[in-house]
């Protein structure tokens, strides 16, 4: 996963991307020759490759190539919040009414 803003917990820069192309040319020099994979869903996340021995390596690309138009994910924090976007500040309270 490239490092990605999660708001102001993880001291976020761009600078400080490691982008997914980037990861690529580390593991080929590394590992040798990536074949792309297809993805399984439209909404896949992953980007995934497969090496020379049969290994399969995914990357998620939020950053450098973000899949906003096909995402169909929603989080739920630690505090009972529910996201409907992983860059999303404000999320909708589902605790408050879990406990009514």
């Amino acid at each position: 996963i490239e490092f990605m803003d999660v708001g102001t917990t993880n001291q976020w820069n761009l600078e400080s991307v490691v982008s997914g192309e980037q990861i690529r040319k580390i593991l080929r020099e590394s590992i040798g020759p990536l074949k792309p994979v297809s993805s399984d869903h439209p909404s896949d996340v992953a980007k995934r490759w497969k090496t020379d021995d049969g290994n399969h390596i995914g990357l998620i690309q939020s950053v450098t190539a973000p899949f906003c138009g096909d995402c169909s994910r929603a989080r739920l924090s630690a505090n009972g919040s529910l996201y409907t976007c992983l860059f999303a500040t404000q999320g909708n309270d589902l605790r408050s009414l879990i406990r009514m």
